[in-house]
This record gives C-alpha cells, structure tokens and sequence, in this order.
C-alpha cells in the first residue's frame, strides 16, 4: 500500500468517526429511561434486561432499578422486560423523538418457579 492510499485511508476513518460522533450529539436521536420495579412490593428489580425489540439496543436494570438507553433513532418500539423470578412483559408504542428523553415505568409481575420435584425411579439402590 502506498503511502499516499495509507493517508487516504486513515483521514476518511477520522472523518467517519468525526461525523458519528456529531451524529450521535446532534439531537438526531433519542433516550429510553425508566425503572424496573416489583408489582407487589414495589422494590425496583436489580439486573432486569431491557430490550428494545428488533433492535441490538438493550441494557441492564441498575440497583435502584433505573435504566438508560440513548441513540436511540426516533421511531416507536417495543420495549421487553424480563429477569429471573419474575414474568416477561412487552410494553408497545414507546415513541422516541430527536432531542427528547422517554420515560418508561414499568412493573414486572412474580413468577413461583418449582424447582424441586421428586423423580421415581424402579431401581434398586445403589450399594455403596
């Protein structure tokens, strides 16, 4: 590679970062904040994922159950919430506009799981 297409190169990927970045601080897109909470005890639910469906955007619920998703282009979405112990809920027509911050509070319910079950098996037992 010559020295000349070696410079041409390295500009036009500053300068592709540079446009990002101006992008990304030009009010072009928008931010997703919210909290995550329990709906029975109304505590906020630690580590609970955030997806922004059909997209690669998600994130992970804070200790006091807030979350932030930003560059997010203007658009509506579909938010899904999930974490363990709890069920899955889907919250529909978020709207995010240029510029704006969107909040989204939302209340996952309880969910028992049974993880012990007994198991009877025709063997005799094992001798030791």
């Amino acid at each position: 590679m010559s020295r000349f297409s070696f410079i041409l190169v390295l500009m036009l990927l500053l300068l592709a970062t540079a446009c990002r970045q101006v992008h990304k601080e030009s009010g072009l897109t928008g931010t997703i904040e919210g909290l995550v909470t329990d709906s029975v005890t109304k505590e906020p639910i630690v580590g609970a994922s955030v997806i922004v469906k059909g997209t690669q955007m998600g994130t992970i619920a804070d200790p006091e159950g807030h979350f932030t998703i930003t560059n997010v282009p203007p658009g509506k979405y579909a938010l899904e919430f999930l974490a363990v112990g709890y069920g899955r809920v889907e919250e529909r027509g978020v709207k995010v506009k240029a510029g704006q911050t969107r909040f989204v509070k939302i209340a996952l319910p309880q969910r028992a799981y049974d993880i012990w079950k007994v198991i009877e098996c025709n063997r005799p037992p094992l001798a030791l």
